[in-house]
């Protein structure tokens, strides 16, 4: 069946197809339009992939580009991200028409796991019954007697310690495995097919479930994956990746895993970008920067409405010095009615509104909103098609805009 491209917030037309072909339960940010006896879909801020009942799929690729969302996804994502980095530069990504962002991904992410099979795949020992005709492992008494009794053939029931591939981590690679292998080309599948068999026919984990993704979650914050286990890490970015390109991601927890629709809204996306750029720039310099603020507010005193701006950031004694607000997409007069909202909560005369730029522009723009009373809100639009100028502007955002 076949994989239909289209892109975010712009209209995939199916041409004259029956809508039945549709998902029953579409995403609430997922729209038919019809028009001259056409099906058309689109996706609002919602990135990855829908399938159809008819076995094909679209994906919704971002509009702001495939390499740009990538590296969003490489800071996104935290970490782990450090082993790509060592890897390979965004900047140094050559990406062509002829091969997408996400076959680059896909190509190191195959190379990863190899790399992986080639030195030690991870196993647990778990408890297993069995029954043979030999003493060993731990004896069940009363079923072997049972047993016996009966004259089976094989009367000891024993436990004994099997070695089981059912880990967190190749079951989220088993999983990343399989969204590549969805949406690859033949001429790719013929030349990874190799590392594919191999992984499938000795450590394919099919139930990945959310658990696994808390697990890993956990391990890579705790820095598991470093010291001899560091070779696993390059294949967990690169899966983190693959996962969140196709819609899955750890940092998301209202996804479905037994659906064949993977979509991740790319507003959160650009959110934690832009915090866990911030947080890199300024942790090592004694700040904290987190989501909400803590304790937490609320608009009125029966804890109703809750004060959420995007990014707090507090000096080593605790005082805050910025909060800003990420938004996917063009900034309102609501907006700047939240932010001052926001400010009167925290105290403070200033506030940010961070957007990316849509069009193509290369430059950081800041426009500022001054009202009689003394406040200042700033509109900052980044271009995402510059990560690098957009990084070097967030990394001095405090003391352009703070208290």
């Amino acid at each position: 069946m076949s994989l239909i491209r289209a892109i975010e917030d712009q209209v995939c037309w199916l041409g004259q197809a029956d809508p039945s072909i549709l998902p029953d339960n579409l995403p609430p940010k997922v729209s038919i339009v019809t028009g001259d006896g056409q099906l058309g879909i689109i996706s609002h801020g919602l990135v990855g992939l829908l399938g159809l009942k008819n076995g094909s799929s679209i994906q919704f690729v971002p509009k702001v580009g495939e390499a740009n969302f990538i590296g969003m996804l490489y800071v996104a994502e935290g970490q782990a991200m450090g082993a790509l980095r060592d890897e390979t530069s965004l900047s140094g990504l050559g990406l062509t028409s002829a091969r997408s962002a996400f076959s680059f991904i896909s190509a190191h992410f195959f190379e990863s796991v190899d790399r992986i099979v080639s030195q030690s795949v991870h196993f647990k020992k778990v408890l297993t019954k069995t029954r043979s005709s030999n003493l060993s492992g731990r004896v069940n008494i009363v079923a072997t007697l049972q047993n016996l009794c009966a004259k089976r053939s094989e009367p000891v029931e024993t436990k004994i310690r099997k070695r089981s591939f059912r880990t967190p981590e190749n079951a989220i690679i088993s999983l990343a495995m399989q969204k590549v292998w969805e949406t690859s080309t033949e001429e790719f599948k013929k030349e990874f097919f190799p590392i594919f068999e191999k992984w499938n026919r000795r450590y394919l984990i099919p139930d990945c479930t959310w658990a696994d993704f808390a697990a890993v979650e956990n391990r890579v914050a705790s820095g598991f994956y470093g010291g001899t286990r560091s070779y696993y890490s390059p294949a967990i970015s690169y899966s983190r990746i693959i996962l969140g390109l196709s819609g899955v991601s750890l940092f998301s927890d209202e996804i479905d895993l037994g659906s064949k629709s993977f979509l991740l809204e790319a507003s959160s996306v650009f959110e934690k970008y832009i915090r866990e750029v911030i947080k890199q720039a300024y942790v090592g310099k004694g700040y904290r920067v987190e989501k909400g603020g803590s304790p937490r507010k609320y608009l009125y005193t029966n804890a109703s409405y809750k004060i959420d701006p995007d990014i707090v950031v507090y000096s080593a004694s605790g005082e805050v010095k910025l909060i800003a607000d990420a938004k996917y997409k063009e900034i309102s007069i609501s907006d700047h009615y939240q932010m001052h909202s926001y400010m009167a909560h925290f105290g403070l005369p200033s506030g940010v509104l961070v957007a990316p730029q849509f069009s193509g522009e290369t430059k950081v723009s800041a426009k500022e909103f001054c009202t009689p009373f003394g406040q200042q809100v700033v509109e900052l639009k980044l271009p995402l098609s510059n990560l690098t100028e957009l990084e070097v502007e967030l990394a001095k955002i405090v003391e352009s805009y703070g208290r």
